[in-house]
């Protein structure tokens, strides 16, 4: 069983929701809690809260996370050829096979402060690794095998609390941090926010990074 440390991942538990008459008191509560975090700080280097703090998503010591997968194994299914191309090779291509295996029981495991690259040739599969364990662009793909985080297993949930770089990112070279995080606030953030309200939100984001 795991411990509760992972119940921010497994549970259905949703995040705060902001509002426009609550949302600059959530920012500054977000912030003191961040910064009582670090005020406290043991000898061993791990870092401790005076008080539990939900907000942030663990209680008492801040947990380190490992992540493992077991007997992964995935299967999309193949486009089927064109007309044209079965109506010439009718027998070679109506035998094609409709789905394709794209990982074949794959094991790993990386422990907390810990770097793991994974190598391949174009076409191996990586990509298709790291959307099944980051719960991501799998609505096509079947999925077999085990993905846990601290030995719990992941829910969609995580997609909320991770992210990766994709091979194909939407980056503006000459873009700062700021300015990426500004355009998507004013993007992505509802009519019911202020101009100084998204501003709030970007530098909340720049001080968690």
């Amino acid at each position: 069983m795991a411990d509760h440390s992972c119940s921010p991942i497994c549970s259905a538990r949703s995040e705060p929701q902001a509002n426009t008459s609550g949302y600059s008191n959530y920012i500054d509560a977000e912030v003191s809690s961040v910064d009582s975090a670090l005020s406290d700080s043991s000898e061993d280097g791990e870092i401790h809260t005076s008080r539990p703090d939900s907000s942030l998503g663990y209680e008492g010591v801040k947990q380190q996370v490992s992540i493992c997968w077991e007997n992964i194994d995935v299967f999309v299914e193949v486009s089927r050829p064109s007309f044209l191309k079965r109506l010439c090779f009718d027998k070679q291509y109506q035998e094609t096979a409709k789905v394709k295996q794209v990982l074949c029981n794959v094991n790993g495991k990386v422990e907390a402060g810990t770097l793991l690259a994974v190598m391949g040739a174009s076409g191996a599969g990586k990509s298709t690794l790291m959307n099944v364990l980051a719960h991501r662009n799998i609505s096509q793909m079947e999925i077999r095998g085990t993905v846990k985080l601290n030995n719990c297993p992941i829910q969609s949930e995580i997609t909320s609390i991770s992210a990766y770089i994709q091979q194909e990112d939407l980056f503006v070279g000459s873009l700062t941090v700021k300015e990426h995080l500004t355009f998507q606030a004013f993007l992505r953030m509802g009519k019911q926010f202020s101009d100084q309200q998204r501003m709030a939100r970007v530098n909340e984001v720049i001080q968690q990074v």
